[in-house]
């Protein structure tokens, strides 16, 4: 049958027209619909109702505390899981993990350090896949382009163009923990001096990279309030220089064993 004069009558007027709902991705992404600067007090609100008793937490608990509708509340966890900051407790139910509680131990003491107290969750952030898909280019050249990393991304979630502000939250976590610098287009990564994770300071790959200041803890005499002085009972220097033709020559499980090294060291130092 020919319907090739067949006519596709228009909406009627004031008819809502829905745009077609976007797939979900095989994997957690953070969600668009809560912006990203109000995202880490969904987190933190996780960490203070969970406790460290590790009390099951749920959407409506979430949506309470922040005076936020559940159902968004609730659109978060999935990703703090994956991100290594919550376990599930069961169906639609998180618990907190060590890191997550140490994070929110920090910020409740000293607000006006969240920056200091995020280093709490870069530890367990390395060991996410988020971090692990852009890790091995990250450290070999200092940085990347935004839209190369979103596309490694896109691939390792199963998720599509539509998701791209998803995506781009994704590298908002990364800079807020620390581990890396946005810069318009381009996803740099953060040095780590002085024990700390530093954003702002980025490797330069046509220069020798020095990572003494990353695996150098303190060292020598620690002076408690009292001023009694107690010697540390680990006490130790390393240097270690890699040029960008080393860190080309290293392996991806290489690399990952490097940077968890240095993020369990900050974390170390960090608590200091």
């Amino acid at each position: 049958m020919d319907h090739s004069h067949l006519v596709v009558a228009p909406a009627p007027a004031g008819a809502v027209v829905r745009a077609p709902q976007r797939t979900r991705p095989q994997r957690p992404l953070p969600t668009d619909r809560i912006a990203f600067p109000q995202q880490p007090a969904v987190l933190q609100s996780l960490g203070r109702l969970s406790s460290p008793a590790k009390r099951p937490v749920d959407s409506t608990d979430l949506g309470g505390s922040l005076h936020m509708a559940s159902g968004t509340a609730g659109l978060l966890p999935r990703f703090f899981v994956d991100a290594g900051w919550a376990e599930k407790a069961g169906k639609g139910r998180y618990i907190a993990t060590d890191s997550l509680l140490e994070y929110v131990r920090h910020v409740g003491v000293e607000p006006e350090a969240e920056t200091k107290a995020a280093a709490f969750l870069a530890t367990a952030f390395q060991q996410s896949w988020y971090w692990q898909a852009v890790e091995h280019q990250l450290v070999v050249t200092g940085s990347m382009l935004m839209n190369d990393a979103i596309i490694i991304l896109m691939k390792e979630a199963g998720a599509t163009p539509a998701h791209r502000d998803q995506l781009e939250n994704v590298f908002a976590w990364m800079e807020y923990v620390g581990l890396v610098v946005l810069e318009e287009d381009t996803l740099r990564l953060a040095y780590l001096s002085n024990g700390s994770l530093a954003t702002g300071t980025t490797v330069n790959p046509a220069s020798d990279v020095d990572l003494s200041a990353m695996l150098t803890p303190r060292t020598g005499t620690a002076v408690s309030e009292s001023t009694t002085p107690h010697e540390f009972v680990v006490s130790f220097s390393v240097a270690v220089n890699l040029t960008a033709d080393d860190l080309k020559g290293l392996s991806p499980e290489q690399v990952t064993a490097m940077s968890e090294a240095i993020g369990t060291l900050a974390a170390i130092s960090a608590r200091r």
